[in-house]
Parts: structure tokens; C-alpha cells; sequence
């Protein structure tokens, strides 16, 4: 999946996202107001030389001495003993010790950089002052502990510490930060989840739905019952209908009964044989003989020679009935409203 696509899915579940953002901002708020603020109090002490003899002092005469000794302390107050003790007197033993490096000459500064954060500010200072302290303390022990004069002794000079700590919001910041992306997550997660249920959803519809009926698919309503006055006029309808059928194929049986049907002479029709003549002029329509030499269309035949029509009567044949006797009958009209009048029996 795209990032197009991902994007149109997070707006088409939009009605899920949008609570889950809202509850998550809801949480943070909460939450970094309850997350106490932090107190950070800084300082650093130099390491000095001693201007006079230093050739006693084991500390010392030697390259590198000042920042070897800074080194030295540093381990040696930054080790768990000397943390157990801070917490004894109630002071945060979460220190930081470090010893800073000048990259222009690639070598360590004999110095040290002290950090305390608390979340109280009284706490935090008061753990700086003591670190300051454990510093001196360490550096004078060792050298008293190697017999060095205490004219040689290395110096301790105390740069840039705090008398008061400051307040830090970079705490509530990152946990504000965490809240915020850990419930967008959450929030994608959900509406990625809703989807493949969905989606699962309609497949298994569509699978077990007949051909043609989607999502929008609506039964059509059932036929309403037909009331008796329909039944009725439905059955008087029809009964009208074959009777007008029965009437019409009547009239067309008796109409076909008197029709004129010309038979042809046979003389002449045993003579004919059936073939393809050649091309003429003559044509033959339904059941009649074509003259002359051509083809014969329909149920006509055509002979290949001409047929000669000397003595065949061409009118059509009419057939009669014998008179009845006794008077004629007045003419009636013909139940189809032809013009030819009927006789008694009403043809």
C-alpha cells in the first residue's frame, strides 16, 4: 500500500481517527501536568599547579599531570561508595562528573564539569556544593597520602557554580512528545484494523450474496394482493378476448371457403416436368403454372419448353349449388360486413 492510499484510508475513517487523536491529547495533557518539573544546578573546578618546587609531588612533574589528577578524582567521586554516601545525607546521588576535552589541542582540560538534576531545587543545589566539597577533599587526601609538601600540592579553583537551580521542561516536553506519537500510532493502527474487518466483511457478502445484489441492493416489496373486483374484470376481459378470437377465425374460415381456386387443364398439367428453365419472361404465384420458359418462385413449376395456351380457359372457376325451389330468399347482410350478400344459411 502506497502512502496515497494510506491516506485516503485514514480520511475515509476519519469518524475513528479523530476521537483516538482527541483522546490522546486529552491523556497527554493530563499526564504531563501530573510529571513533576526538573532542577538542574552546574559548576566546574580547575586544577591548578603550585607555583613553587614541584619535584616532591608525585602528582606532578610530569606531561599530562594536571589532567591524569583531574581524571583520578573524577572516578574516585563519581564511584557507587561515594554515591551511597550522598543519598545517606538526603542529597541526589544522580550526578554527573565529567571531564571536558579541548579539540583544538586533542587533549583533556584539567578540569571538571559537575551536574545535578533534582526534582527539588533546594536539593539540587545543595548536592552541588557537597560535590565540590568531595572533590577537594579526594584531591587533598591523595596528596597528603602520597607525603608531598603542601606547597606542592595541586589547587583547586571553583568556576561557574550555581547558588540556584534552574527549572527544566524539557522533561514534560519529551513525555508530551512520547503521548502524542504513541496515540497517533495507535490511532493508524485502529483505523488500518477497521478496515481489514470491513473489507473482510463485504467479501464474505459478496461470496455468499446472489449475482447483482451489492451493498445497495433493496428486495423489491411483495405484490400486493389482488382484490375480488380485479379478479373479476381480469376473467370478463379474457372471456371477451376469445370470443372476439372465435369470431374472427369464423369470418376467415367462411371467406376462404368461397374463395375462387383455379385448377389448372389435365391435359396440359401432365405434361409438365419440374426443372430450371431458361430465362423469360414468365412467373409463377402460389400454386399457379408459370408460362413461358423462366424459373418458377413458390410452388410453381417451370418447364423448359413453352406451354401452349390455345384452348385453356384462364378465367377462374366458380363453384355453384343447385337452386333450390321454391322462393329466393331477400339478401341479408354477411355477419363479417362484406358486401357480397349471404344466403339462407348465413354465408
Amino acid at each position: 500500500m502506497d502512502l496515497w492510499t494510506a491516506t485516503k484510508l485514514v480520511f475515509r475513517r476519519w469518524a475513528i481517527v479523530i476521537p483516538a487523536l482527541t483522546l490522546t491529547v486529552v491523556v497527554a495533557i493530563v499526564v504531563t501536568g501530573r510529571v513533576a518539573p526538573t532542577y538542574k544546578a552546574t559548576g566546574s573546578v580547575e586544577f591548578l599547579a603550585s607555583n613553587n618546587d614541584n619535584k616532591d609531588n608525585p602528582y606532578l612533574g610530569f606531561n599530562a599531570s594536571l589532567q591524569t589528577a583531574a581524571t583520578l578524582v573524577g572516578s574516585s567521586v563519581g564511584s557507587i561508595g561515594t554515591r551511597a554516601g550522598f543519598a545517606t545525607f538526603g542529597l541526589d546521588p544522580n550526578y554527573k562528573i565529567t571531564a571536558p576535552y579541548d579539540p583544538t589541542r586533542a587533549v583533556l582540560v584539567p578540569s571538571l564539569d559537575l551536574e545535578v538534576n533534582s526534582s527539588n531545587p533546594k536539593i539540587a543545589v545543595a548536592t552541588l556544593k557537597r560535590l565540590v566539597v568531595a572533590v577537594r577533599n579526594d584531591l587533598n587526601d591523595r596528596q597528603a597520602a602520597s607525603g608531598a609538601p603542601k606547597a606542592s600540592w595541586i589547587q583547586l579553583r571553583e568556576t561557574a557554580v550555581d547558588s540556584q537551580a534552574l527549572k527544566q521542561t524539557g522533561s514534560k516536553t519529551k513525555v508530551l512528545l512520547l503521548i502524542v506519537l504513541l496515540g497517533f500510532a495507535v490511532s493508524i493502527s485502529l483505523a488500518f484494523f477497521v478496515e481489514s474487518l470491513t473489507s473482510d466483511a463485504k467479501r464474505k457478502r459478496a461470496v455468499a450474496a446472489p449475482a447483482g445484489v451489492g451493498d445497495g441492493y433493496v428486495p423489491p416489496p411483495p405484490p400486493e394482493p389482488e382484490s375480488a373486483d380485479s379478479l373479476l374484470l381480469a376473467r370478463a376481459l379474457e372471456t371477451m378476448r376469445l370470443a372476439l378470437n372465435v369470431a374472427d377465425e369464423t369470418a376467415q374460415r367462411a371467406v376462404g371457403d368461397d374463395a375462387p381456386t383455379p385448377s389448372p387443364a389435365p391435359a396440359e398439367t401432365a405434361a409438365l416436368t419440374p426443372g430450371d428453365g431458361e430465362p423469360g419472361t414468365g412467373n409463377a404465384n402460389g400454386n399457379g403454372i408459370a408460362k413461358g420458359s423462366g424459373n418458377g418462385n413458390g410452388n410453381g413449376v417451370a418447364n423448359r419448353k413453352p406451354i401452349p395456351t390455345e384452348g385453356i380457359d384462364e378465367r377462374p372457376r366458380v363453384r355453384t349449388r343447385p337452386e333450390s325451389p321454391g322462393p329466393k330468399p331477400e339478401p341479408r347482410a354477411r355477419p363479417d360486413g362484406g358486401d357480397r350478400p349471404s344466403d339462407d344459411r348465413g354465408f
